[in-house]
């Protein structure tokens, strides 16, 4: 029951509207500003899912410091913290690099190089995600490419 009623106030609830998707982006933060975003999987109700945070420092006008930390559903944590840089803003899309380290059951993995984008569309939405090749530092061999 309670998991019912969690996920239709997720559901239902208005600030879930104003959230630019919980990902990384193409999109700085800017100088001096925080970037924060929530993602919440209350009571692991989603078994794949994950809960997490996801943030942006503006070092720069362009330049991030930038991770999440997040919980998986089955059990798993995991912390990223890496540098982002913007190289490409237009009033259509925002492009940035990135590169960073991970730590995931006891592994530590490198993401790089990375290619993040958010594309803008109308009425103040954005498609948003990323192109991440990852390395294994621990066995020194790379991981392959994720896409979101």
């Amino acid at each position: 029951m309670f998991k019912r009623l969690a996920l239709c106030c997720m559901l239902l609830a208005p600030w879930t509207t104003w959230a630019s998707g919980g990902y990384d982006n193409g999109t700085p933060a800017g100088e001096g500003k925080i970037d924060i975003e929530l993602t919440w999987n209350p009571s692991n109700i989603v078994e794949d899912g994950q809960s997490y945070v996801v943030w942006g420092y503006g070092l720069t006008d362009r330049l991030d410091f930038h991770g999440y930390i997040s919980h998986e559903a089955r059990g798993t944590d995991q912390i990223y913290y890496g540098l982002m840089y913007n190289f490409f803003q237009h009033r259509v899309i925002n492009l940035s690099t990135a590169i960073g380290l991970r730590h995931r059951k006891g592994l530590l993995n490198m993401f790089a190089p990375q290619l993040l984008f958010t594309l803008k569309l109308v009425n103040n939405f954005d498609l948003i995600g990323s192109a991440v090749h990852v390395y294994d530092l621990n066995n020194d061999h790379p991981r392959g490419m994720t896409m979101i």
